[in-house]
């Protein structure tokens, strides 16, 4: 062939790849669709997938490793289903899969996830994202050409986490992704070739804000997790983890995730049977979109640690709110983002056990001025340090809304560690002669005082008197 048509020749073979590249991935929204990667062969272009794990603000990222698979479909157009020179021309992208065809069935990792990752948490969701780069400089490309490869994560049989509590969901994403490469000849060197363009597009979404045959950017970005996702490339792959470290039995301390409890102390307070207002509320943690989910509360009595079941569970809460497990032990059940009224007396609890992490909650003692109780509280959130308001009056107290709180929070949500509200209600005491008892020690001092100024003044008088002064 002569010289001087080589260099025009390989560059309108560039242009022609180029063309059906584009022409391949095309679509009536062309215009607003992304483009393909290019590279040339000093900088050949790159294309990367992200996964991301996805869960409630509040959850300790799980020791986990995902995997993906990779396959190859044409080359030039040409399947790779069942010709085996096409797959001998396509390099693997991965390793082998095992129990898969080795020709066209290959994985890569996305690394191991742990606690120590950082992480991005906005509006009660905490992602954690990892860049896998999908083709490096190893890979042998055998010629030009346009290469297509499929990529989908692979759905494990078993929960690819590591960690101490008893209940996981787990939801693999279903995204599958059609890459095209367009491989082409290297300008200087002879038999050598680079990736010149890279293109993706959806086959199956990931999640709502995608549209299925269209484009995505797959552009390496190499991310910065203390952050925006948008500082990862497209090609996402979004795993949903939800924890829950409760249990099935109420009578578990351990298992217990959320307990608000009633003491009433005070000369003369009700421990027997004056049952105190309380409103409470569980909001699904945001990764649960069910908005009829609901939750198991048990009322327990504290100093026997036992369920209280119908008939006397009716004096706490109503019959249509009350259910029973398949241990015969009667619950209160809540539907998220629903108040309820929940009536408790002294030595009760609330026992919520199946609450996930994440999950908001709100309780407010219904109290109104002249109840003869002032209350006050104690919290304790995600295993953390109690923090104690005082009662200034009798009107009602509401956790984390509470307006007297110098601890006030504003969010409250069940952690990794447990979480409670202990109310006291203190009896507002008046003894018969009209004195307040919570008053009385002041009124004795005075009276103390009183008599020793007036016994001074009686002996000073008395000797004043004896020496006629």
């Amino acid at each position: 062939m002569n010289k001087k048509l080589t260099s025009p020749l390989k560059l309108m073979i560039s242009f022609v790849l180029a063309a059906i590249l584009c022409l391949s991935l095309a679509s009536p929204a062309f215009a607003t669709e992304q483009g393909p990667i290019t590279g040339d062969h000093n900088t050949p272009a790159k294309a990367a997938l992200t996964k991301i794990l996805k869960m409630p603000v509040g959850t300790n990222t799980p020791t986990a490793a995902f995997t993906f698979e990779i396959y190859k479909k044409s080359l030039d157009g040409v399947l790779a289903s069942g010709n085996s020179t096409i797959t001998n021309l396509m390099p693997n992208i991965g390793t082998t899969a095992v129990g898969s065809p080795v020709v066209t069935h290959y994985t890569k990792s996305s690394g191991n996830f742990s606690s120590s990752d950082p992480a991005i948490e906005s509006g009660g969701i905490k992602l954690v994202p990892k860049e896998v780069m999908l083709f490096d400089e190893n890979i042998t490309w055998k010629q030009a050409g346009i290469y297509v490869y499929t990529i989908k994560e692979t759905q494990a049989l078993v929960a690819p986490f590591s960690d101490t509590f008893q209940d996981q969901i787990t939801y693999w994403s279903p995204a599958v992704y059609e890459v095209t490469v367009l491989v082409d000849n290297h300008p200087t060197i002879p038999g050598q070739y680079y990736i010149a363009a890279i293109a993706a597009k959806i086959v199956v979404i990931d999640n709502n804000g995608q549209t299925a045959d269209k484009k995505v950017d797959p552009t390496p970005i190499g991310g910065n997790s203390t952050t925006v996702i948008s500082n990862y490339s497209k090609m996402v792959f979004t795993n949903n983890y939800l924890k829950n470290n409760g249990g099935t039995d109420p009578t578990n301390q351990n298992k217990v995730v959320l307990a608000v409890s009633k003491n009433v102390t005070g000369v003369g307070a009700n421990q027997t049977d004056l049952y105190f207002p309380f409103q409470v509320k569980v909001k699904n943690p945001e990764t649960i979109t069910d908005a009829n989910k609901t939750y198991k509360a048990y009322i327990l009595t504290t100093s026997t640690n036992t369920v209280v079941n119908k008939p006397a569970l009716l004096d706490n809460t109503v019959t249509g709110n009350i259910k029973t497990d398949t241990s015969s032990r009667d619950y209160i059940e809540f539907k998220t983002n629903i108040t309820l009224t929940v009536n408790l007396k002294h030595g009760q609890s609330l026992a919520f056990i199946d609450l996930p992490v994440g999950t908001e909650f709100e309780v407010n003692e219904a109290l109104t001025t002249g109840s003869g109780y002032t209350p006050a509280y104690t919290y304790i959130l995600n295993g953390a340090a109690p923090q104690s308001v005082n009662g200034t009056s009798e009107t009602a107290h509401a956790f984390p809304a509470d307006t007297v709180n110098p601890n006030k929070v504003d969010t409250a949500r069940i952690g990794e560690a447990k979480s409670s509200v202990a109310y006291t209600n203190a009896k507002n005491t008046t003894a018969i002669t009209g004195v307040s008892v919570n008053d009385l020690p002041f009124i004795i001092l005075i009276v103390v005082v009183a008599l020793a100024i007036t016994g001074y003044a009686v002996i000073k008088f008395r000797r004043n008197a004896k020496y006629n002064r």
